[in-house]
Order: structure tokens, then sequence, then C-alpha cells
């Protein structure tokens, strides 16, 4: 299982993340700051993790038994019990930060490098992988997962199903940016990404700051 973070858009390696999954057919899984990575539609994207997240993409993440985390730090929100994870599952991580790695999950692999240049210099190797069943298992059940959508009631607005229609008309390059709230995590969960990005102040938002000041 491949999870990608924002630090694959601040090393510019989207096309490199892609080609990783696409010639190994690893399944992928992102944290919020991922999203856009991968278009949501790519079979091989199965979702995205934590506590507001995916329910597959989070079976995914508990169940795999080699987890590749590339430019994500992994943090309480994202995976909830990092233990079990470094306890279950072998792990790579791949960082330009040496501080991020191991500050969450305990790295099998610690690789501090820039992200772009890492992943170049693995796929040059070309590398390859034997999950074809359990990627094929996944992405059927991400499938079925997006595609269920509650009823509205009547005389209302879904905002699950407003999301979806949005992603539906915005342009394949469009950036969507979410204020933290409710709203990011519908936008977040049920608005497509084709080519764009997903802009998020994530953990150091408005309402984290307000509380930092009120309790401090």
């Amino acid at each position: 299982m491949i999870c990608v973070g924002g630090g694959a858009f601040c090393a510019k390696a989207q096309e490199q993340v892609r080609q990783l999954c696409e010639e190994t057919k690893i399944p992928m899984v992102t944290t919020m700051m991922g999203l856009g990575v991968l278009p949501t539609s790519h079979p091989l994207n199965i979702g995205m993790i934590g506590s507001f997240g995916h329910k597959t993409a989070n079976m995914a993440l508990s169940q795999t038994d080699l987890l590749i985390l590339v430019g994500a730090r992994v943090g309480d929100r994202a995976i909830t019990a990092p233990e079990k994870i470094s306890s279950q599952s072998k792990t790579i991580h791949i960082d330009i930060d040496p501080a991020e790695i191991g500050k969450n999950v305990n790295p099998t692999v610690p690789l501090v490098g820039d992200l772009r240049a890492v992943l170049e210099s693995l796929l040059a190797e070309h590398p390859i992988s034997n999950c074809s069943h359990w990627s094929e298992y996944l992405q059927q059940e991400a499938a079925a997962e997006k595609a269920t959508m509650p009823d509205p009631r009547p005389d209302t607005i879904q905002p699950k199903r407003l999301m979806a229609e949005i992603g539906k008309q915005i342009t394949a390059d469009a950036c969507v940016v979410a204020d933290v709230g409710q709203n990011q995590i519908w936008a977040a969960k049920y608005l497509s990404m084709r080519q764009g990005r997903f802009l998020t102040t994530g953990g150091l938002g408005t309402m984290d700051m307000l509380c930092l000041l009120l309790l401090g």
C-alpha cells in the first residue's frame, strides 16, 4: 500500500507517484494534504485515510503488510493507532525532513531525500509487486463505497451530493480551497479531483489556532 501526502506536491513528484502506482499496480491511499496527487477516479486511488476518511482506505491501511509512506507525516488524525501499523506491517518512509521519519510510525526502511529524486531512482530499477488480488479487491470495495450516496431529505440540499456535483462541473485543473470545519470534510471526501489540487490549512487551521489561544 502506498500512502501519499502533501510532500508529493512540494517535491513536484505527482508524475513519479503515478508512475510508481501504475507500473507496480500497488493501490494508493492519501492523507487530506495528498488529495489530487492521483485523480479521485483513478482505479488505484482507494481514497482518503483518517477519522473522516473512506472506510475502504482505512481498512486497507490496517491490513496491508507493506506500507510505503510518500511525503506524508501521518499525524494522529490520519492514523489513530500508529503503533498498530508499526507492529503488523513493514514500513518504508520517504521524506526530505529527517525529523518526520519515525515521528509517528517506526519505519523498517527510512529514506531521507528529495521525494522526486528518490522515486526516479526507484523507478529506474523497474520495481515489481505481486498484489493483483489485493488491489482488485480494494478497487471493487472503493468503487462501491464511492458510489454510495445518502438520499436527500425533501426540500433540502444534501451537502455530500452538492460537493459531488461541484466536482463534476469544475475544470480538470481546478484548485479547490476549503477552510476548516465540516465543509472541509465534505469537500475532501466527496468532491472529485482530477489534475488540480485540494488546498487546506490541514493541522494549522484557524479553528485549531483559536483553541490554542483560548486555552493559553
